[in-house]
């Protein structure tokens, strides 16, 4: 199953950089599928135990986003396996 997310204006100001479980991507991710546990990590996104790769434009805009510099909006996608959608 193929997943999109996309992190707006407001989770960018609400995320917590450096935060897994808080950080704006997470907050999109959890939007897009709701109710589940979401961490994200530069190399692996976990949604309920289920580890994924970071597609590799979120991975750069972490980076920026993680040393406080200036980021935009996103939209990004990953494939989540069929068991852990």
């Amino acid at each position: 199953m193929t997943c999109r997310a996309t992190i707006t204006q407001r989770m960018i100001r609400d995320g917590a950089p450096h935060s897994e479980c808080n950080c704006a991507a997470a907050l999109a991710v959890r939007e897009a599928l709701p109710g589940r546990h979401v961490e994200i990590w530069s190399d692996v996104i976990v949604v309920d135990g289920y580890e994924v790769k970071t597609p590799p434009e979120l991975a750069a805009w972490m980076d920026l986003y993680d040393e406080l510099k200036p980021v935009g909006e996103l939209t990004f996608e990953f494939d989540l396996a069929e068991a852990a959608a």
